[in-house]
């Protein structure tokens, strides 16, 4: 999945990003995550999609398990929401069995849940709330062999985490203002 901002604000990953460690961030992860975010998105939207590479399909094969085990009713996916301040694009937003009320879902191809993750969700979860509310929330990480992926939930209450967010937003504006 491509991500194009084109809403003048910054996103939450352009405010994180100093705080991120980048040296996983290659061309190539970067070319498998949009890959395989894209081919999750339309898991999602129920549409066919050609098989990827199969060492990236196995991520999707391990989407497909957490879609049979959740049966999802999206309200948002793979959407750019925005507030005055930043912008954020969503990866899930909806309903899932096991879960009471609409939460946002992060997916990650990657092995480790980082604390920035929390962050992440926290400003994801602000620009949701606003319209719609948001319960719960967390990353979904994909497993490369294709087996069910981990659920990484960020804390109930997300307003810590949202204070810590600002702060970083604070940080950047100072710099690029």
């Amino acid at each position: 999945m491509t991500y194009t901002n084109k809403t003048g604000l910054p996103s939450v990953t352009q405010i994180l990003k100093p705080f991120i460690d980048t040296q996983w961030f290659t061309d190539g992860c970067r070319a498998r995550g949009s890959a395989v975010h894209t081919a999750c998105y339309a898991e999602l939207m129920g549409v066919y999609t050609v098989p990827l590479p199969l060492a990236w399909q196995r991520y999707v094969d391990s989407f497909k398990r957490w879609l049979d085990a959740t049966s999802p009713q999206v309200f948002l996916a793979e959407k750019r929401l925005q507030n005055k301040m930043f912008c954020g694009q969503l990866d899930f937003y909806g309903e899932i069995d096991g879960r009471t009320g609409p939460g946002v879902i992060d997916f990650k191809t990657g092995r480790q849940f980082h604390k920035w993750h929390r962050l992440q969700g926290a400003a994801y979860r602000a620009l949701v709330e606003p319209e719609r509310g948001s319960a719960w929330g967390g990353n979904l990480r994909l497993k490369k062999d294709g087996s069910m992926p981990i659920f990484d939930p960020w804390p109930d209450n997300p307003q810590p985490d949202y204070y810590t967010f600002l702060d970083a937003f604070k940080v950047w504006r100072f710099f690029n203002d």
